[in-house]
């Protein structure tokens, strides 16, 4: 998916997230609470498996659809995203741009242009770090603990 759409539908899910919480509770929109009211109880058994349908087919062409779409979760920890202390840390010294760590993330953040992931769709699958043939991503703290060098006398 080309980034640039990529980015406009995932506005999907922080829109889903607002409509949450302006009154629709998460059982309505939460995937498995709903599918299985609907499908086992409710009246809406042709809906249901219609969008389990949708989700199936859409999954044959776009990694991980509902996370990186409907998935109002997803979007709750993604508004936390940017405070987060661990993250994947670029060693650009040792980088040779190949941008194979951003070709294997599923959810398609451009991991190339940043030297600290924090994007908040990154699930954290460590695929970006996997597939690096330089080794040099690595999970980090944002901010190195200094150990101390000072020598105890006694």
């Amino acid at each position: 998916m080309p980034h640039h759409i990529q980015r406009f539908l995932q506005i999907f899910r922080y829109l889903f997230l607002i409509i949450s919480f302006w009154g629709f509770s998460f059982a309505l929109l939460g995937a498995r609470s709903a599918f299985v009211h609907r499908l086992f109880i409710g009246t809406l058994t042709g809906t249901s498996i219609s969008i389990l349908i949708l989700f199936i087919a859409l999954s044959l062409f776009i990694d991980r659809p509902f996370c990186n779409y409907f998935c109002t979760m997803g979007a709750l920890y993604g508004i936390c995203s940017p405070l987060r202390l661990f993250g994947i840390k670029r060693n650009n010294n040792r980088c040779i741009h190949c941008h194979l760590c951003s070709k294997k993330c599923p959810m398609n953040i451009c991991v190339d242009k940043t030297n600290f992931v924090r994007h908040p769709n990154c699930i954290n699958c460590m695929q970006c770090i996997n597939n690096c043939p330089q080794k040099c991503l690595s999970y980090r703290c944002l901010f190195p603990i200094q150990k101390s060098t000072q020598n105890a006398t006694k």
